[in-house]
C-alpha cells in the first residue's frame, strides 16, 4: 500500500482527503506538488522515487518525479515530447566525476542554456561533476532542462 493510498480514499473520478473533495481521479495521486480546490492548495506530502543509474536509461511516463542519481557515465534520453507527457518530470544527479546529462530522442527538442532548439545538455567538465544534477521537464512540446549546480562555477556542455 502506497503513501498516497493511506492519505486518500478514490471515489470515481475524485479523491477525499479529511472532507475536501478533489477532482482528478487518480492522477492527482501522480502528480507532485499542490492540488488545487475551493481556490485552496493542500499540499501532498510524497515520498520521491530515487533510482540508481549506472548505465544510459530511456525516461518513462512513469518515471516522472524521480530522482536518478548517476553512479557512472550515464545519459538519459527523454522520450520526444507529447500532450501525454505534459508536466512529467526528473532530476538527475552526479555522484561520479563523468559525463552526466539529459538528451532527446528527437532533434532539436530542448531548451536549456542559451539554446532554444538542443539537443542536450550534459555535465561534462572534470572535476566539476559531483554533486550538481540536471533536472528536465516536459512543456508538452518541448523538454525544459535546467541545471542544479553544485558550485557557482560549474560548466554544463550544450550540443544542438
Amino acid at each position: 500500500m502506497s503513501l498516497l493510498d493511506i492519505l486518500f480514499r478514490e471515489k470515481g473520478d475524485s479523491l477525499s482527503l479529511s472532507g475536501y473533495s478533489l477532482t482528478g481521479g487518480a492522477r492527482c495521486g501522480e502528480k507532485y506538488g499542490f492540488i488545487h480546490h475551493d481556490k485552496r492548495a493542500i499540499e501532498i506530502a510524497t515520498v520521491r522515487k530515487i533510482q540508481e543509474l549506472a548505465a544510459n536509461y530511456t525516461l518513462q511516463i512513469t518515471d516522472s518525479g524521480t530522482l536518478f542519481i548517476a553512479s557512472a557515465a550515464v545519459v538519459v534520453t527523454l522520450p520526444a515530447a507529447s500532450a501525454a507527457l505534459k508536466g512529467v518530470w526528473a532530476e538527475l544527479f552526479a555522484i561520479v566525476d563523468e559525463d552526466v546529462g539529459f538528451a532527446t530522442a528527437t532533434v532539436d527538442a530542448m531548451i536549456t542554456h542559451n539554446d532554444i532548439a538542443a539537443d542536450s545538455s550534459t555535465l561534462a567538465t572534470t572535476g566539476e561533476q559531483i554533486g550538481s544534477g540536471l533536472r528536465a521537464i516536459c512543456t508538452g512540446t518541448k523538454w525544459l532542462v535546467h541545471p542544479i549546480l553544485g558550485a557557482e562555477a560549474v560548466s554544463v556542455t550544450v550540443a544542438t
